[in-house]
């Protein structure tokens, strides 16, 4: 083979990963900010007749205390954001999310199919059957914690206890992330 033409063909090539790989590159690229890379938590229940996914808590008022350090003081408070999918044939309802490490929780917001949640009512949220719903997003039911009873940082985690009217409760160590998913943040 012609020493030229493999020259060429090296110089050719790198111009090509050089121009493939560019497109994440500059201070506005994703892959330049900064984030905690957390995935939320997914349990089923029921043989698999509730899907819980993607549970994951962010601060309601963050403290960064340096260097990209975020910190929820004890005594504050964090945001629960899941999809639940009820996959029966019968609707069931979140009824309680406890925070086993101490805390106050509340359950707020529009239930999926009904009116919102009036003061005085059982704070719930309502799994029709097979359908998804979404919690912590605008416009779907919230659940907040607040008087933690320990201090915690982004990255960390808070253990839960989801009780629901049919498929009973799991316990599961909710990651704390430092925002919502994109997803979460479009809505």
């Amino acid at each position: 083979m012609n020493i030229r033409r493999l020259a060429g063909q090296v110089v050719a090539g790198a111009v090509f990963v050089a121009a493939v790989t560019g497109c994440a590159v500059g201070q506005g690229a994703n892959t330049s900010k900064a984030h905690t890379a957390i995935d939320g938590v997914n349990v089923d229940l029921s043989g698999g007749q509730l899907q819980v996914r993607n549970v994951y808590l962010v601060p309601i008022a963050p403290n960064d205390i340096g260097n990209g350090v975020v910190k929820i003081p004890k005594g504050g408070g964090v945001k629960l954001y899941a999809h639940i999918f009820n996959n029966g044939t019968a609707a069931d309802a979140l009824v309680a999310v406890d925070c086993l490490n101490g805390g106050v929780t509340t359950i707020t917001g529009p239930n999926p199919g009904t009116s919102p949640i009036e003061q005085g009512q059982p704070n719930r949220v309502e799994l029709p059957a097979q359908r998804l719903v979404k919690i912590g997003y605008p416009d779907t039911p919230q659940v907040e914690i607040k008087q933690l009873g320990i201090e915690r940082f982004v990255g960390t985690y808070l253990k839960l206890r989801l009780s629901f009217e049919n498929a009973g409760s799991v316990t599961i160590d909710a990651p704390i992330k430092d925002a919502p998913t994109e997803e979460a943040a479009a809505a």
